[in-house]
């Protein structure tokens, strides 16, 4: 079970008995309390909190010392002070301190702060950066979700043939633009023959995963197909279009040569009354979709048989 950590830094043991009392029955959460010497913040840091709230009239300059030894600092903070003039709040927050509170603290509302601060940073965590979509947490869960309640849908697992020629070629900043082309595809697709409720992750790199109960899963695995090897020709260049081919050097100076990319859909059939473990499905998935990588250009096919049960 992974823990969310929260961090108190304050001069007295002022507000940690407050948060402890407010999260203590929840064992998804362990407060941690240090004092404000410098030393001891950093020993405390390096345990990577999720959230940080500092109790101290000297929070900016506690905050400006986290910069100071790690300049990619991204962890919450959020301070309490007896300060309440809007100039002392706007001093604060213009540092990069993300939340003021005024003392006296009302505990409802310091209790759904946190909360709501740090099931934040664990959506974001779990969203990929490049195409804003579920990743492989969501996905489990959905999994899951689909399969506790025996619910008949398809699983399509997706990616891209020959991309590492296409990041060879044409540099990882073009890479990143194909890797959204396919989920913008993916996402349309699922949206004009799926049904309400879909769902369409990021496993990663070039890696998708859709769910759908949509009955035209032929449709949406055509439609993923058709318009990824249309739109990508945009991607590539004329000269490679013409050779039908990219052109990559080795790490011996040799030229090889590789089919200009494509997408690949493997789809797994989960019938209704079954209850199977998504790590079974997933390694299905990778048993299909390894036959239609096989297959040159895009490609797609669905297994429509009943796959062998497991256990969650």
């Amino acid at each position: 079970m992974l823990q969310k950590r929260i961090l108190v830094i304050e001069e007295q043991e002022e507000m940690f008995p407050l948060v402890k009392e407010l999260f203590e029955e929840n064992v998804l959460y362990k407060i941690k309390h240090v004092d404000t010497q410098p030393h001891n913040i950093r020993e405390a840091i390096i345990d990577i909190p999720d959230i940080i709230l500092i109790n101290s009239e000297n929070h900016i300059d506690i905050y400006k010392g986290f910069l100071e030894y790690d300049s990619n600092f991204m962890i919450p903070v959020i301070v309490m002070s007896s300060k309440f003039k809007n100039i002392d709040i706007l001093r604060s927050i213009s540092t990069g301190i993300n939340l003021y509170i005024v003392k006296p603290v009302d505990k409802n509302y310091l209790y759904y702060t946190i909360k709501n601060y740090v099931n934040l940073i664990y959506t974001n965590r779990s969203i990929s950066p490049l195409t804003r979509l579920p990743g492989n947490i969501q996905i489990t869960h959905e999994l899951q979700r689909r399969t506790a309640r025996k619910e008949a849908f398809y699983v399509l697992y997706i990616d891209l043939d020959n991309f590492k020629a296409y990041n060879d070629t044409y540099g990882f900043l073009k890479g990143d633009e194909v890797i959204k082309l396919a989920a913008n595809v993916i996402i349309s697709s699922v949206s004009e023959y799926g049904d309400k409720g879909d769902f369409v992750g990021h496993i990663g790199g070039d890696d998708f995963v859709a769910v759908t109960n949509s009955p035209n899963v032929d449709k949406i695995c055509e439609m993923i197909v058709g318009e990824f090897d249309k739109k990508i020709l945009d991607y590539i260049s004329e000269d490679d279009k013409e050779r039908g081919m990219f052109e990559v050097i080795n790490r011996k100076g040799i030229i090889e040569q590789f089919p200009l990319t494509s997408i690949s859909v493997a789809g797994v059939t989960i019938n209704k009354g079954q209850r199977i473990d998504p790590l079974m499905i997933a390694e299905i998935g990778a048993q299909i979709k390894h036959k239609v990588k096989a297959i040159p250009g895009s490609a797609y096919y669905v297994n429509k048989r009943q796959v062998e049960e497991g256990s969650n």
